[in-house]
């Protein structure tokens, strides 16, 4: 870990970031964005990642309100789209906060790799979400205890990403001050 760390310490710059970025509203914008039209449905939930957890009514409202073809989508949705969507996410931030805190990367230290423990999560709430929708496809009943797993990686996922945009934001302000010093 702390060679992986260390490279993107290293290697990361304001021509990289930016790039990585490009990258990432680029695919966002352009792929992920359409991929999700198949299983939208006027007035319902838009996506089940983008809750702040997921109580048991709120995922069975989003499955009840959709068609085969729909949760088919979905299910093609969260194994393709949404896994390399993390992990486009996940390095644009590695790289920005290898960036930001280069200075003083020997502080530190493993930092800059807390965005892939946000992926990984992002993952598992996939993975769950994914059973979910093949149990309604079978029309068997929609597991609780999938959809706690599921709640508790979501939950996690927001959390750490609430850390990141602290650790952004501090990391900011901190480069500022620094500037401002010279």
């Amino acid at each position: 870990m702390n060679k992986l760390s260390h490279f993107f310490y290293q290697k990361s710059n304001l021509a990289y970031t930016l790039i990585i970025s490009a990258i990432l509203f680029a695919f966002f914008a352009f792929g992920f964005l359409g991929a999700a039209k198949c299983f939208e449905v006027e007035g319902g939930t838009i996506a089940l990642g983008l809750s702040f957890g997921l109580p048991y009514d709120l995922v069975q409202d989003f499955f009840d309100v959709r068609t085969s073809e729909m949760i088919e989508c979905y299910i093609h949705f969260n194994t393709t789209w949404d896994n390399i969507f993390p992990l486009l996410y996940g390095l644009t931030y590695v790289v920005w906060i290898s960036f930001i805190y280069q200075p003083i990367s020997h502080k530190t230290k493993l930092l800059n790799l807390l965005p892939f423990s946000q992926t990984a999560l992002d993952w598992g709430e996939n993975v769950n979400l994914v059973s979910i929708a093949n149990s309604v496809l079978n029309n068997e009943v929609i597991s609780e205890s999938t959809v706690q797993m599921a709640s508790a990686f979501s939950i996690a996922k927001w959390v750490v990403a609430a850390g990141i945009f602290l650790a952004i934001s501090i990391g900011i302000i901190y480069r500022i001050k620094l500037r401002l010093k010279k």
